[in-house]
Formats: structure tokens, sequence, C-alpha cells
């Protein structure tokens, strides 16, 4: 952090939680991310969909009950992106810098 204005995120690192008690995933949620990052001019990261990603495409339910329609994917976490959209298959990075 430089100066005394508010702190510059230099990188952002999204994805859906993988492990037992993972909560849904909201695709949209990071579509809008990705957009974000590109209009402000920092990278973006999109690490995983998670076990539960969920939008209004190609979907299922996982279990009665639940409103939300997840998505079926092969990669338990949602971390192969050939199965992914391909405006989600986002991995930048930011530049190095030498202090």
């Amino acid at each position: 952090m430089t100066g005394f204005g508010a702190p510059t995120l230099r990188w952002i690192v999204v994805g859906g939680e993988s492990g037992g008690g993972a909560r849904p995933f909201d695709i949209d949620w990071l579509k809008k991310v990705i957009v974000r990052c590109e209009a402000a001019k920092v990278p973006c990261f999109a690490k995983q969909l998670g076990k539960k990603p969920y939008d209004g495409f190609v979907t299922i339910p996982r279990k009665s009950g639940d409103s939300k329609k997840y998505l079926k994917l092969k990669d338990k976490k949602g971390g192969n992106w050939d199965e992914w959209a391909e405006n989600l298959r986002v991995r930048q990075y930011p530049e190095r810098t030498t202090a």
C-alpha cells in the first residue's frame, strides 16, 4: 500500500468450494467478478467452479427441496476448465514487481 488512500487490489483469485461442506457457487457472480476485474484492470484467476456450481443452463437438481439447479460436471471439484463456458476461462496473474 502506498500513500494514504484506500488499498489497491493487485489480484483476485476466485472459485467455488470443494470440500465436504461446500456451499453453492453462483456462476453469474463469477461472471460479474470477471467483468469488474477487467474494467478495473485487476488480474483475475478463476481457480475452480467447486463442488456445487449453479446457473440457468445445463442443470440438474442435486437433492429434493433444493431450489438451485447445479451444473453436472465430471470433475468433482469443478477444476477442469474444459467443462467451463469459454467466458469463465480466466487465469491471469499480476505483473511482477521488484522491491
